[in-house]
């Protein structure tokens, strides 16, 4: 293996050059504020420059360099090689922690190189999230290792927080200090960075009405049963001391969807509505939800925030930068809330550090 440490910088020439001789993706991995996506950006350039039809899969879900938070995007650069990122594919995972949603960034990563692998983009340079201090962070890196057989991993390492790791990893791979412009920031400036493109990305977006139980749903309870009709669960509201929208029976249970805090016996709900098991679900929780609206190939045309929900007929407003639904076929429902403005999101998680 070859070790790229250097007291003074680190090494951009000679990690490029391995990166541009790799056989294969080259996944970038290291803890936030080590210079990832600065180097990544190099070596895209250098490559462009050298008549390579480069690639970049943007996986940070958390601080995306392309995309808004949430969601990794396959691009390539534009004519003048900086920030002119041209999209060639999206992959919603609904969260700024890797932590919440690990199956759907290691199927994201893979699904956007299959697609670069389509359109011989190469070499293909993949910016991972800073996920790598915990035992679950290994893990990520682990699996996305075994999806993507990667020509070469690029490990920025501040101390040897990844030697383990990188002891069984099985692939070629570089190690390289921080780069020493990187400097550590606050959660706080994280967070307001995320605000930021989200409100920028919501900026410009359209308002769609869609039919939530007429759409195949994913990430959320809702349609999984057979709805109820309203006379049918209205005594549970007068049990619950709470207003139930909305009621769906699989099984032997059912699904309430209410408003207000339930403090009745659920058991004599369940007696009543002749349920082995009832549950409750916050239906205030969907206001500020984010959504990726899919296309047939599974990657995401945009995604959206939901505004409110009409529980009367069941349907979303949701908030998107697409301009119709033509083309969508599901709707899969993330984690991650805020607001149009990009206020509301939660705070920075300290696995995301």
């Amino acid at each position: 293996m070859m070790d790229t440490r250097d007291d003074n910088a680190v090494p951009v020439d000679s990690i490029t050059a391995a990166a541009l001789a790799a056989h294969g993706p080259v996944l970038l991995v290291g803890a936030a504020d080590t210079g990832k996506s600065t180097l990544a950006r190099h070596i895209v350039k250098t490559a462009q420059n050298e008549g390579h039809p480069v690639g970049l899969i943007d996986g940070d879900i958390g601080q995306s360099e392309i995309g808004p938070p949430g969601m990794m995007e396959l691009a390539i650069p534009g004519e003048t090689g900086g920030r002119d990122w041209q999209v060639r594919g999206q992959w919603f995972v609904g969260t700024t922690t890797p932590y919440s949603a690990p199956m759907s960034c290691v199927v994201g990563i893979r699904r956007l190189a299959d697609r670069a692998r389509e359109l011989d983009l190469h070499p293909l340079i993949i910016d991972t999230t800073s996920f790598v201090n915990t035992v679950a962070g290994h893990a990520l890196k682990t699996a996305k290792v075994d999806a993507l057989c990667p020509g070469l991993v690029i490990a920025i390492q501040r101390k040897d927080e990844m030697e383990r790791w990188l002891g069984g990893v099985g692939r070629p791979f570089v190690r390289a200090e921080p780069d020493p412009r990187a400097h550590i920031k606050p959660a706080s400036l994280r967070a307001l960075r995320r605000g930021s493109k989200l409100a920028a990305y919501f900026q410009n977006a359209a308002e769609h009405v869609a039919p939530l139980l007429e759409w195949s749903l994913r990430g959320t309870r809702l349609g999984f049963g057979q709805p109820l009709v309203p006379g049918e669960y209205a005594g549970a509201g007068r049990t619950l001391n709470c207003r139930v929208v909305h009621a769906e029976r699989a099984g032997g249970s059912v699904a309430l969807w209410v408003l207000g805090a339930p403090s009745g016996d659920l058991n004599r709900v369940a007696t009543d509505l002749r349920a082995e098991r009832v549950v409750t679900i916050n239906a205030g929780m969907w206001t500020g939800r984010s959504v990726g609206l899919i296309g047939a190939d599974g990657f995401c045309l945009a995604q959206g925030v939901v505004e409110r929900v009409n529980w009367t007929t069941v349907a979303a407003h949701i908030r998107a930068p697409l301009w119709s639904l033509a083309e969508v076929v599901s709707l899969r429902f993330g984690t991650l809330r805020h607001k149009m403005d990009g206020t509301g999101l939660p705070s920075v998680a300290s696995f995301d550090e």
